[in-house]
């Protein structure tokens, strides 16, 4: 709180007196710097690539950034598990409308390709993915390879129609 204050310009006990709590200033700073990994990751999904090859490597930009990132570390490390879930998981997330903003042109152009399921919709989608990079996230055995193959062997298939999963294999054999 100190730390803030000093930031701010203010002295701690202004802080308290404008109403925000620990949790409200910590939970500000995590969606500030989920955010910011969002500007920096975004352009990402905007290339010109295979529906599975984008989502690999924006999926897995994402999770490096966010197993990496000693800012948002610090500030997850420092955060009750129950704010976690609020934070990272389910449709009331800030995640979900991170994921859900970043994703919508790739989702729609595997769609029109036939290429992403069309009976999963963008909000289900989004909820697995969330899903997906918080147990990822929290796997810290795995290094970049094998969450590539844990992105590649679990949600390409996932969201992928059955005939795309099958050129994919055609391709890769």
């Amino acid at each position: 709180m100190e730390d803030i204050a000093e930031e701010a310009g203010i002295g701690r006990a202004s802080i308290y007196r404008l109403g925000l709590s620990r949790r409200d200033l910590t939970d500000a700073a995590i969606v500030a710097r989920l955010r910011e990994g969002r500007d920096m990751l975004g352009p990402l999904m905007e290339r010109d690539l295979d529906f599975a090859e984008l989502l690999v490597e924006g999926s897995l930009a994402t999770i490096e950034w966010a197993r990496h990132d000693p800012e948002l570390q610090a500030l997850l490390g420092k955060t009750r598990t129950a704010a976690l879930q609020r934070l990272l998981i389910g449709p009331n997330a800030v995640t979900h409308d991170i994921i859900r903003d970043t994703t919508a042109t790739g989702f729609h152009r595997a769609r029109a390709a036939g290429r992403m399921r069309p009976e999963v919709s963008d909000e289900r989608a989004v909820d697995w993915i969330q899903n997906v990079f918080l147990v990822l996230l929290l796997r810290d055995d795995l290094d970049t390879e094998a969450t590539a193959a844990h992105l590649w062997d679990f949600l390409i298939p996932a969201l992928s129609t059955v005939e795309y999963l099958a050129e994919i294999r055609a391709r890769s054999a």
